[in-house]
Parts: C-alpha cells; sequence; structure tokens
C-alpha cells in the first residue's frame, strides 16, 4: 500500500528529531498485505516460537491482525 501526498510539505519526526519533505503526488510505502490461512499463521508462529495470544477479524473473515508472545 502506498500513501499519497496531496501537497508538498515538511514532516517533522520529533523523536529523531528530523524533517521529510514530501512533493505533492509523492508517494510512500507504508505496508505490505500477505494472504496467510489460520493453519498457516499457526505454523508460522509455531516455527518462530510464538503463542497467538489474540486474533482479530473483520466479520467477512477477509483480514485479520494477530497479536503474538514468546514461548518461555
Amino acid at each position: 500500500m502506498h500513501l499519497v501526498s496531496k501537497c508538498s510539505q515538511a514532516v517533522v519526526l520529533d523523536n529523531l528529531n528530523e524533517v521529510i519533505f514530501f512533493q505533492k503526488d509523492e508517494t510512500i510505502h507504508t505496508e505490505n498485505s500477505y494472504k496467510f490461512t489460520d493453519e498457516m499463521i499457526n505454523n508460522i508462529a509455531s516455527h518462530a516460537g510464538l503463542k497467538i495470544v489474540n486474533k482479530w477479524m473483520d466479520e467477512n473473515r477477509y483480514f485479520s491482525l494477530v497479536m503474538f508472545r514468546k514461548r518461555k
């Protein structure tokens, strides 16, 4: 996914003491979207030493947000 700047602007990153400049219509890459089944998510978590703590899904079950915790 990309966001598109609607105008030329400067964004201040206070915690880094940095300014980033965007031109009108310039894009910034904000995320990648991957398709995983529940079984794939469980396998990935298990192989990474993670435990699924919670999972939130949209009403159509098209999207999910998964919270993991390191296994002890």
